[in-house]
């Protein structure tokens, strides 16, 4: 019995070294596929860590930019109590206009209800009746404007 179960136990052993050396080109596939599989982790890993750093570099300048801001940035209060005294400033400064308006239309309308200034009355600057400008005596000729580009 017992060499029985000895030899039984040695053609299980190469039954089943049969199937493993079967198995083995299986084995080396599997083995190629995951190298593969691995190998194509590990570039996915390099390219999100890639991002991730972009990622941290972009939230670090933001985060820079925003503590160089805060003294410039004005709250939603502020800007509305800016935006009405401005208003204001706007509605005080076209009244001020109208009023302005209105008192050179009222000197205007004054004006021309005061009658004609008298026909022998003689402005300033006009020049006497009696005396005519001289007449040149030798007027120079005048070129028209193609002339003219042209001599230059």
């Amino acid at each position: 019995m017992r060499s029985t179960a000895l030899l039984a136990s040695f053609f299980l052993w190469l039954s089943l070294g049969a199937v493993a050396a079967q198995d083995r080109p299986s084995s080396d596939a599997e083995l190629r596929r995951l190298a593969a599989t691995t190998e194509n982790l590990l570039e996915t890993q390099a390219a999100m860590q890639r991002r991730i750093n972009a990622l941290s570099d972009r939230c670090r300048a933001l985060e820079q930019k925003l503590e160089r801001s805060k003294g410039d940035s004005v709250s939603r209060s502020e800007l509305k109590t800016m935006l009405d005294r401005l208003a204001q400033q706007f509605d005080k400064n076209r009244q001020e206009d109208k009023k302005l308006i209105v008192n050179a239309v009222a000197e205007i309308r004054k004006l021309a209800k005061l009658p004609p200034a008298p026909a022998d009355s003689k402005p300033a600057n006009s020049p006497r009746r009696g005396k005519k400008k001289p007449a040149r005596s030798n007027p120079a000729p005048t070129a028209s404007p193609t002339e003219r580009n042209s001599e230059r």
